[in-house]
């Protein structure tokens, strides 16, 4: 039935061993049309009779799960100073000299365009990758000991000496106590040397139980302290209103009201008219100073920490870009 599906065994030798027996009752079935070059080896792995099947596929690339690539840009002192001197040598001919008539999305995508131009020259990107120190506790004696552990068991799962069978069961016991005691040690200098003690706490905890990742496949039934609710809430809210005017009418309540009736029913003063007012440099410099200096960014990996320092040099620029768009909304309200 497997051979329909082209899935052959691939082992071919014992996989248990217990005194004087041996049976091959483990097996890998993989399709062998599709993945030609590859072997299999048993592995004494010491925790059971039953010895491990390692399989090793040579065509296929497989991303390390304790390793992490993700990319950040270069900044420093020096590139923060060479961002500043190629900001003071921007002429912005594209956002200074339009001629009133240029469509303002065009104006303010330009103004972006070049800021983002010299961002990016300033601080060019580079690849990080973070490895995982959950297994900082393993020592060069660890290791070694794992070794000798492993040795001890071909020795015993053959052999019918008690004084040999009672010496590895030992050797068991004491490599498992120098194993806590390793993790007890790494983790109480992660938490002593931290800076939030709680939330490293508790990163150990999920790293213990396996709970580093949360759920990839869940269903949420309840749904009124969600996004999703509130979305759908105003998404339907108007269907529903007058839904409910049909609804009345057929059962003879008679109301007749324009649906805008209800919005207007709920203000008993007139709306205040909208005046806007013409921005200068220094409000635009003012509202950046004001922001709090992070260095956590957006899509456009721009951090207010380099906001606040690129503000003399493109306050001028960002206020023809402003005025531009009130402009447009006062267009859109007329």
């Amino acid at each position: 039935m497997l051979l329909t599906y082209n899935l052959s065994a691939i082992v071919h030798f014992p996989t248990r061993s217990q005194g004087y027996s041996s049976t091959a009752i483990d097996n890998i079935f993989i399709d062998t049309y599709k993945f030609i070059n590859c072997t299999v080896s048993p592995l004494h792995n010491g925790l059971l009779d039953h010895d491990a099947q390692l399989l090793i596929i040579n065509d296929v690339n497989l991303q390390l799960q304790n390793h992490r690539v993700y990319t950040i840009r270069n900044t420093n002192n020096y590139s923060i100073e060479e961002f500043k001197t190629r900001l003071s040598y921007e002429s912005w001919d594209s956002v200074f000299g339009y001629n009133g008539n240029i469509d303002v999305d065009i104006l303010f995508n330009s103004f972006l365009n070049n800021y983002l131009r010299i961002f990016y020259t300033s601080f060019p990107s580079r690849k990080i990758t973070e490895r995982s120190n959950n297994n900082s506790w393993i020592t060069p004696g660890i290791r070694i000991s794992c070794r000798h552990k492993r040795c001890l068991y071909l020795l015993t799962r053959d052999s019918d000496d008690v004084i040999l069978k009672n010496y590895y069961k030992q050797y068991c016991k004491t490599l498992t106590s120098v194993i806590k005691e390793a993790k007890r040690y790494m983790y109480s200098n992660r938490i002593i040397n931290s800076t939030n003690k709680m939330k490293t706490t508790w990163n150990i905890i999920k790293a213990e139980t396996n709970r580093l990742k949360g759920p990839t496949n869940t269903t949420i039934n309840n749904y009124q302290n969600s996004p999703e609710a509130f979305n759908k809430h105003f998404l339907s809210i108007t269907e529903n209103i007058i839904h409910d005017i049909r609804l009345k009418n057929k059962k003879g309540y008679n109301i007749n009201k324009n649906p805008n009736y209800y919005l207007l029913s709920l203000f008993h003063k007139p709306f205040p008219s909208m005046k806007f007012k013409n921005t200068s440099t220094k409000e635009i410099e003012r509202i950046i100073n004001s922001l709090k200096i992070k260095e956590s960014s957006r899509y456009d990996e721009i951090s207010t920490k380099i906001l606040k320092t690129s503000a003399p040099f493109i306050s001028s620029p960002a206020v023809i870009s402003v005025i531009s768009l009130c402009c447009l909304e006062l267009f859109l309200l007329d």
